[in-house]
């Protein structure tokens, strides 16, 4: 299992050992920005406990950060990477190699995007047959089209969290502190 997958009852907690400190940290990481926090075991009594903490808290901030998972996913699709050269991400200018042999090369221009399940789905627009502008302009409205669509299944599908009724006046502090971490991981 991922140490991400929400099967996984240790996603996005790790156990700390060492001589300065024992401890459990939840670590969440959107746009960029890192939110840790660490759960003593000598604050919390043992390291069950310290344990069960940090797992409330983690629950709590993975409910908070759920109403802008969708916004996330479709900032990390549209993230430019240092690499690219056109200066859009996901549209990109190719040359075809030619048909007839020693012909020049057909440009076009293609427009890609991952879909909801993480497919790789693109439209391409020849040169020849729309001119240089007109195809440029046409893989940029296409990938718009196909993240605007994106992002409507990726609300569509929002992963939810229900609260256990069996939290108490206890952990009231645990979700106030996620809540607010959450809120600094919004963009």
């Amino acid at each position: 299992m991922f140490r991400t997958d929400y099967q996984n009852p240790l996603r996005r907690i790790s156990r700390v050992e060492s001589d300065r400190e024992r401890c459990w940290r939840v670590s969440v990481r959107r746009y960029g920005q890192s939110v840790v926090r660490a759960f003593t075991d000598l604050c919390y009594g043992s390291k069950r406990k310290s344990l069960a903490a940090a797992k409330i808290y983690r629950d709590a901030l993975e409910a908070h950060i759920a109403l802008f998972d969708a916004d996330h996913r479709l900032w990390r699709r549209t993230r430019k990477n240092k690499g690219n050269s056109s200066g859009t991400v996901g549209v990109a200018r190719y040359l075809a190699p030619s048909k007839v042999p020693g012909g020049p090369p057909a440009p076009y221009w293609q427009a890609f995007w991952l879909d909801a399940g993480g497919r790789r789905l693109s439209k391409v627009f020849r040169v020849g047959v729309h001119g240089e502008r007109k195809a440029r302009r046409l893989a940029l409205e296409a990938h718009a089209q196909g993240l605007a669509e994106v992002y409507a299944a990726l609300q569509r599908n929002a992963w939810t969290v229900h609260p256990d009724s069996e939290l108490g006046k206890e952990h009231e502090s645990l979700l106030f502190a996620a809540a607010f971490a959450a809120e600094l991981l919004r963009p």
